[in-house]
């Protein structure tokens, strides 16, 4: 299996040995269930998605970390494999980096267990009452809090299948059918802001998601 490293070079992925998945060939070993690996500066990666940040609206950056969740990138791995095969999702460029604002409370529930659909809510659901994301970190800063010890917020860079697209509605449970004559269970993959130029988007399964660098900024 192959995956696409930092640099845009494709690599290897190997097997854990601990957790027996496959994960990137450039993670660090762990023992854990979950690691956080701070990037630091000379990082070409540090450089990527520092400037992706910034060049969005993001803050000054403290620190980035990359989150080594094996679990939780196998379901996404298998989510996204399957998108990318089923002849009904008709956007096969289906993968994008989003951001999502968070605070110290749940930042360690979502390294762990991924963003969790019942928080929806608490923040929006005029999309959708499902997991949201932005295009832009500024957006997503509103919603990044300070921790009570720090001062600091936290957002996650994240990798979304937003796969197939269409028009949220305010308190929506799932999307909609992508062809309501043909069948009621072949939903729409994520909701949107604006169908033709999106720049928030709802997802609505576990798998659709994973929180791949955190990046703590003030």
């Amino acid at each position: 299996m192959e995956l696409r490293s930092p640099d845009g070079v494709l690599a290897k992925v190997r097997r854990n040995d601990l957790t027996k998945v496959d994960v990137p060939s450039f993670w660090k070993p762990q023992k854990d269930k979950v690691m956080l690996v701070e990037i630091k500066a000379p990082d070409p990666l540090y450089k990527k998605v520092a400037c992706q940040f910034q060049k969005t609206g993001g803050q000054t950056i403290i620190k980035i970390e990359r989150v080594q969740n094996p679990e939780l990138y196998m379901q996404y791995s298998a989510k996204k494999m399957s998108m990318d095969n089923s002849p009904n999702v008709k956007n096969k460029s289906n993968e994008m980096e989003l951001y999502h604002g968070s605070d110290a409370n749940t930042i360690n529930a979502i390294c762990s267990q991924g963003f969790n659909r019942s928080f929806a809510g608490r923040n929006a659901v005029m999309f959708g009452r499902g997991a949201y994301f932005a295009l832009n970190a500024n957006y997503s800063t509103g919603y990044s809090h300070p921790d009570p010890n720090t001062g600091f917020k936290q957002m996650f860079q994240t990798l979304v299948l937003v796969g197939d697209m269409c028009a949220g509605q305010n308190g929506m449970i799932a999307p909609p059918p992508r062809d309501p004559s043909v069948s009621q269970v072949d939903l729409f993959d994520t909701t949107v802001d604006n169908p033709s130029n999106p720049t928030i988007f709802v997802t609505y399964s576990d798998a659709q998601t994973y929180p791949e660098y955190l990046i703590t900024f003030q």
